[in-house]
């Protein structure tokens, strides 16, 4: 016993796992684990929060008010151009209005299902590669081990950083439903096509696009934080390289999605080449 007092290596390790959730029986206990499920974290309770779930109902009211709203103003331009006023193009825009209408309707039906679907199955591979009692025990066991003092900073940033990027995450899938009805909204609206809606329209599709990334926020950190899991486990013995290999792609945890987000939502490198170009023209 008094040997294992001494034993700093596993006394730090304990310490880890206990910071963790986990017991010596490697059962989960409180702890940050249980943190996260019991906040609602994971699951789909991180699809909507309280203030979301309040504002929703009128969301869908408003959807149904500005399609209705476009739909009349459709029909009008259709009318018009029976009488004569409007060109053909008119019936090019009643077709593309009532398509819009009939998708956006049945894209906002869905909206919960999808959100709850893609949560679910994040959290399945989340719970198959990452926060399981078995892993978290020996990542905590190898990141408190005698390697190095940068194993140890960089695996509790790891660990800490991962529940801060699934808090993160919960926030983004509690505002996704109403950027998704907003968006569809913008999309609707866009549909007939009135120089003043062009630019709702565009706005539109810049919702569309940060909710499709929000979409794939989560399964994009499970992947990655999966592979990283699975490359310290890849061998037998504790192995530094495959460590420190593992822990840098669970890094990319917080990055990958940071790049898709500037690859394929918005991209500042034009707008800020301009504005530097003004800049230097004026200086």
């Amino acid at each position: 016993m008094a040997m294992e007092f001494f034993d700093l290596d596993k006394q730090i390790s304990k310490i880890g796992l206990k910071a963790v959730g986990i017991t010596d029986n490697q059962t989960i206990d409180g702890g940050l684990i249980g943190w996260l499920n019991d906040g609602g974290v994971l699951g789909s309770g991180a699809i909507t929060n309280s203030y979301i779930e309040a504002i929703i109902p009128d969301m869908y009211l408003l959807f149904y008010a500005v399609a209705s709203f476009v739909v009349v103003i459709g029909i009008l331009f259709y009318f018009l151009y029976m009488l004569g006023p409007l060109s053909s193009y008119s019936y090019v825009v009643l077709t593309e209005v009532v398509k819009r209408v009939l998708l956006g309707a049945v894209a906002v039906s869905c909206a919960t299902w999808i959100l709850g679907w893609v949560v679910e199955l994040t959290d399945a591979l989340t719970a198959m590669f990452g926060l399981n009692a078995e892993i978290m025990v020996f990542v905590v066991d190898m990141f408190t081990s005698v390697y190095s003092c940068v194993f140890v900073l960089l695996g509790v940033f790891g660990i800490y950083a991962t529940a801060a990027l699934y808090v993160a995450r919960a926030e983004i899938l509690g505002c996704l439903e109403l950027i998704y009805i907003i968006s569809v909204i913008c999309w609707v609206f866009g549909a007939i096509e009135l120089s003043v809606c062009k630019s709702i329209e565009g706005m539109g599709a810049f919702l569309i696009r940060m909710m499709l990334w929000g979409l794939f926020v989560a399964p994009m950190m499970a992947l990655c934080y999966g592979i990283g899991m699975g490359i310290m486990m890849s061998t037998e013995e504790p192995n530094a390289v495959m460590m420190f290999i593992g822990i840098v792609v669970l890094m990319f945890s917080c990055l990958v999605p940071v790049i898709v987000f500037f690859k394929f939502v918005y991209n500042p490198v034009p707008l800020i080449a301009k504005g530097a170009f003004t800049a230097a023209k004026i200086l």
